[in-house]
């Protein structure tokens, strides 16, 4: 009978956790701005659909007035001095206007790093109702055509210089699994520098669905686009 009550009083709490975290009510979000520097124009609208994927509380700013917002954020995203710096700027609101509240930054000297990070950083400012596995990654491999490096490890890099991933694996064999497909301008011996359409199809592979890259396939047979 006692290891009854024990077990009814168990399953009430652990019921009534859940519950409230189901029914926890997070504030009202507005993304105010976002601010690039020394980056693709085509990485703001990849931020957005990142943002609004992973929070069911973050809106536009466009959709309703300012002052029907809780909180509101801008991000200033940067390449510089070979890393990348994500800041969130966040203004909270008081009376009748917003006042500076918090700034939150994480650096990184690529982007697989960033993304890591920045899902760590999100959870932490604990004003984004985050959806269930926003921070699962998945893992996809590169098929990329263009001459094969010499060092069995490889960083991936833009034209522009932006770093994508660093010590990636070259695989011999032929490719498994999830495969997408790139275009190389240039292999040295361990950079393999993409096209531009490669560069932001790669941004959006693992900044907005959240892959990480395993393995490195090149085709070295068709000329690179």
């Amino acid at each position: 009978m006692r290891n009854l009550i024990i077990i009814s009083l168990f399953l009430v709490l652990f019921i009534s956790s859940n519950l409230y975290a189901e029914t926890k009510k997070f504030p009202q979000v507005a993304l105010k701005d976002i601010k690039l520097i020394n980056l693709e124009p085509e990485y703001k609208e990849g931020i957005k659909t990142y943002l609004f994927n992973i929070s069911s509380n973050l809106k536009n700013i466009n959709k309703k007035s300012p002052n029907e917002f809780d909180y509101l954020i801008d991000i200033n995203f940067m390449w510089m001095s070979f890393s990348y710096s994500f800041c969130f700027k966040i203004y909270k609101k008081k009376n009748k206007g917003f006042y500076l509240n918090n700034v939150s930054c994480t650096t990184a000297t690529s982007l697989e790093e960033l993304s890591d990070n920045l899902n760590r950083l999100i959870k932490n400012l604990k004003i984004l109702n985050l959806k269930k596995n926003f921070t699962k990654n998945k893992k996809i491999n590169l098929l990329i055509n263009g001459k094969k490096p010499i060092s069995k490890y490889v960083m991936l890099t833009s034209q522009s210089g932006f770093v994508f991933a660093i010590n990636k694996s070259v695989e011999m064999d032929k490719p498994v699994g999830k495969v997408i497909k790139l275009n190389a301008l240039q292999t040295n011996i361990d950079v393999v520098i993409l096209s531009r359409e490669s560069s932001l199809k790669l941004f959006k592979t693992i900044f907005i669905n959240n892959f990480k890259i395993d393995k490195i396939y090149f085709n070295s047979t068709r000329k690179s686009q």
